[in-house]
């Protein structure tokens, strides 16, 4: 069974912040979620590692209101940073 944050993906983020040192130990990080795929990957990456790092996670979400799912994705949003325990 592959857990989850030995992925090529997981292994190569972790690659990353560690080559760049773009995120410290115990970084406050805000991050601009869209709802769209490439930014619920980003924030599921930074919940699985966020205990590890002791990482503190804040969202922020637009809703210009363009398109007309705009309201049902700014809800999910909210719900999942509850979920997850994150800072909205």
């Amino acid at each position: 069974m592959l857990r989850y944050n030995t992925s090529f993906i997981h292994k190569n983020f972790n690659k990353f912040i560690k080559k760049y040192k773009v995120l410290e130990f115990k970084s406050k990080i805000l991050i601009a979620v869209s709802g769209g795929q490439d930014s619920l990957c980003l924030l599921k990456l930074l919940k699985d590692e966020q205990i590890k790092h002791k990482w503190i996670i804040y969202i922020i979400h637009f809703n210009h209101g363009w398109r007309h799912d705009s309201k049902q994705n700014a809800d999910f949003i909210a719900k999942l940073a509850r979920k997850w325990k994150f800072f909205f």
